[in-house]
């Protein structure tokens, strides 16, 4: 039991040192995903893509202007550079609308995430969830790995019950075994004294 105790943390370290040599996201079990920015970026745009304008502004307004600045200062410059270059139509008056005002780290940005993303999610109509949902199917692993099983516990919790299936169908296998690991390499040792009495 502690031998494989310590393999998972040793697989923990590497990833931890791993993630100190870039900013790709580093997952214990399928190794170097794409960096969280560029996540993000292409998420946004294809999130702004699908739906049509009115339904980008709802989104916006269920996420409130505090959310909205957490995302035009995670974007930053170069992230609304390349939403401009990839939106459609209409909705590039949507990113017009993002003014950064400050750079915050993907630390900072990931305490958000999960509320960020459980909301659009949420406003998405059920119609169009589907096929979202499976076009995205690559970056729902990443995005866990983003999120970490904390932040996935509080994505759950916001995301409406009726869009979890489609996410788990579409969630790879090594993210549940990714979000089991680092959960077990949480777990503190303990110890046990065993006292006989006579009688």
């Amino acid at each position: 039991m502690r031998r494989f105790k310590g393999m998972v943390l040793g697989l923990g370290l590497v990833g931890f040192f791993l993630a100190l040599n870039g900013s790709a996201l580093d997952s214990w079990v399928a190794g170097k995903l794409v960096d969280a920015n560029t996540l993000f970026q292409r998420g946004m745009a294809r999130y702004i893509n699908y739906l049509t304008l009115e339904e980008n502004k709802s989104a916006l307004e269920a996420l409130g202007p505090e959310k909205k600045q957490v995302i035009a200062n995670f974007l930053g410059p170069e992230g609304i550079k390349y939403l401009l270059a990839n939106c459609k139509g209409e909705n590039c008056s949507l990113v017009k609308t993002f003014t950064p005002t400050k750079q915050i780290s993907e630390q900072e940005f990931q305490k958000f995430y999960p509320e960020i993303l459980a909301t659009q999610l949420n406003r998405i109509p059920m119609d169009k969830y589907k096929s979202f949902i499976s076009a995205s199917a690559d970056d729902i692993g990443p995005q866990g790995v983003l999120m970490d099983w904390q932040g996935l516990g509080k994505y759950f919790k916001i995301l409406e019950p009726s869009r979890h299936q489609v996410i788990l169908e579409n969630t790879p296998t090594w993210l549940f075994l990714e979000i089991g690991l680092r959960r077990y390499a949480e777990i503190k040792d303990y110890t046990c004294i065993y006292y006989k009495q006579e009688r």
